[in-house]
C-alpha cells in the first residue's frame, strides 16, 4: 500500500488543534503516518500533541529546542518525510475524512510532482462563510504562471516523494514568499502539477491567518482619505515584494529569460508614475487572478494617476484651497 506522511508544523496552536487532529485521524486512508514538530509553543500546545501521541501508534511529536519559523520548521518536516508521498497539514484547520483518499488517488493516476484540491472555510466559531478568492485554478504548465502569486496552498496538497531532491535544502524564503509557493514553482520544472476540482478541507480564516495577498485588508474600514494615502504605500512595497522575490527566484527557478522578462515588467511599474501601457504582461502574469483583485492591481499598477489625482484633491479639500 502506498505510505503518506502528515507533516503539521504547530506554534500556539491550542485552541483549534483538537479538531484538526481529530480530522486526520479520522481519515479514510489509513496508511499514514503523522509527524509533528513543535516550534516551541508556550500554551497547552504540546500537552495536547503529547495525549494524541500515547493515543495513536502513528503519530510522531517533536519539539524544536530554537524557535525555527514556520518556512524552516516545515522544510525540517519534509527532510524527515520518508513514505511515498507527502502531505503538508496547518495547525487550525480542518480535514475531510476523504482528503487522502481522493489525492492519493488522483496522484496515482496521474503520476506528478504534485496533486491539490480546493477548501471551503469556516470562520474562528467553525461556520462555514463565503470567503473572497484572490486566485483562480489554472492549468499549470511553466513556472512562470506562478511567478506573480501561488495558488497551490500546502494545506491541499499533496506532494510525490521524488521532489525532496530538487526542493531540499530551501533557499532563503520570507513571508512573501513562504514554503509552499516555493515547492510549487520546483515542482512546475520536473514532474508538473495537477488540479483535483473537489472541496477537500476547511480552511480557518481568523485574524493571524489572513493572507497577505489581500493588499486591501489594511485599508478596509477607513476614511476614503485615509485609504487614498494609504494605497500608495501598499503600491510601493507590494513592488518591492515582487522584486525581492525575483531575487530569491534567480536562485532555483531554471528559464532565466522568463524570469528576465517578468523583472523587466516589475521594473516598469516601479518606474510608471502616471499610466503604463503594457496591458500584455498584466494578463499574462495576472491570469491567477479573480477579476476583483485584477482590478485592484490594475488600478494600483497601471492607473496610478487615478488615485494619485485623487489624493492630491483630497489634500487640497482638508486645507481648505478652491
Amino acid at each position: 500500500m502506498i505510505t503518506v506522511d502528515i507533516l503539521m508544523a504547530t506554534y500556539n496552536g491550542e485552541k483549534y488543534l483538537v479538531k484538526q487532529l481529530d480530522s486526520l485521524l479520522a481519515q479514510t486512508y489509513s496508511d499514514f503516518r503523522l509527524i509533528i514538530c513543535d516550534d516551541g509553543s508556550t500554551d497547552k500546545t504540546l500537552d495536547i500533541l503529547k495525549a494524541y501521541e500515547q493515543k495513536d501508534k502513528r503519530i510522531k511529536v517533536l519539539k524544536n529546542e530554537i524557535n525555527l519559523g514556520y518556512n524552516r520548521n516545515f522544510e525540517k518536516l519534509i527532510s524527515l518525510s520518508t513514505a511515498n508521498y507527502f502531505a503538508i497539514c496547518d495547525q487550525d484547520d480542518v480535514w475531510y475524512d476523504n482528503q487522502l483518499q481522493v489525492l492519493v488517488h488522483e496522484m496515482l493516476r496521474k503520476d506528478v510532482d504534485i496533486v491539490y484540491g480546493k477548501s471551503n472555510y469556516i470562520n474562528e466559531a467553525g461556520d462555514q462563510i463565503k470567503y473572497r478568492e484572490y486566485v483562480k485554478p489554472l492549468k499549470l504548465t511553466h513556472s512562470s504562471q506562478l511567478f506573480d502569486d501561488n495558488i497551490v496552498p500546502g494545506r491541499n496538497m499533496l506532494v510525490n516523494h521524488r521532489l525532496k531532491e530538487y526542493i531540499l535544502p530551501f533557499p532563503n524564503l520570507s513571508r512573501q514568499f513562504i514554503y509552499d509557493w516555493y515547492i510549487a514553482l520546483v515542482a512546475l520544472q520536473n514532474n508538473g502539477i495537477v488540479y483535483c476540482d473537489e472541496v477537500i478541507n476547511t480552511y480557518r480564516v481568523h485574524q493571524s491567518s489572513v493572507t497577505n495577498t489581500d493588499i486591501y485588508q489594511s485599508v478596509k474600514g477607513q476614511p476614503f482619505r485615509q485609504k487614498l494615502l494609504n494605497i500608495e504605500a501598499m503600491r510601493v512595497a507590494a513592488i518591492e515584494h515582487r522584486l525581492n522575490r525575483i531575487e530569491r527566484y534567480k536562485t532555483f527557478i531554471q528559464d532565466k529569460q522568463a524570469l528576465k522578462q517578468y523583472e523587466s515588467y516589475v521594473n516598469t511599474l516601479k518606474r510608471t508614475k502616471y499610466i503604463n501601457l503594457n496591458f500584455k504582461a498584466f494578463t499574462n502574469y495576472m491570469k491567477i487572478r479573480t477579476l476583483y483583485y485584477k482590478g485592484i492591481f490594475l488600478l494600483i499598477f497601471h492607473f496610478p494617476i487615478l488615485y494619485r489625482f485623487l489624493i492630491l484633491n483630497q489634500l487640497k479639500l482638508s486645507r481648505g484651497e478652491q
